[in-house]
């Protein structure tokens, strides 16, 4: 649990009879579900247009790129919250070695998606639109945190 002055100048953990972890968007519910669920819609949806448009090589290499985000998402959250939690000992070194292993990561898989023949810049397609996806759902986020 984080401990930190609270909004009334207390010390009370900041989860405390709420949601389970601090990056969770409601009770019992984290961010990461709604983020995937984005991802997947438009992988759906970019899938079938790229399809129809370019083929369904355009399409497989779209998805994958969208998958390989996915992927790298929950692993970026599961880092934040393994350094969250060990904050005091060693989270910035955690932080750090996840993002090495995460970078090696989309390396080995760009090169697995070459070799498999994925047209790139469809794959980065792919990627950029899952990008954008957590990008809409943290803007909507903020949004309706202000009202």
């Amino acid at each position: 649990m984080l401990i930190s002055p609270g909004d009334d100048g207390s010390n009370r953990p900041r989860n405390a009879g709420g949601p389970v972890s601090q990056f969770d968007a409601t009770p019992g519910r984290p961010a990461l579900y709604g983020i995937l669920a984005m991802q997947v819609i438009v992988a759906c949806l970019g899938g079938l247009v790229a399809g129809l448009a370019a083929g369904k090589g355009a399409a497989l290499a779209l998805i994958y790129g969208i998958a390989l985000m996915g992927v790298n998402g929950v692993w970026l959250y599961r880092g934040i919250e393994r350094a969250t939690r060990d904050a005091a000992t060693d989270g910035q070194h955690l932080l750090y070695r996840s993002a090495v292993f995460r970078f090696l990561f989309l390396l080995l898989a760009l090169g697995l998606a070459y070799a498999a023949g994925l047209f790139l810049p469809w794959v980065a397609a792919g990627m950029l639109a899952a990008q954008a996806m957590v990008y809409v759902y943290g803007l909507t986020g903020f949004w309706r945190s202000r009202a």
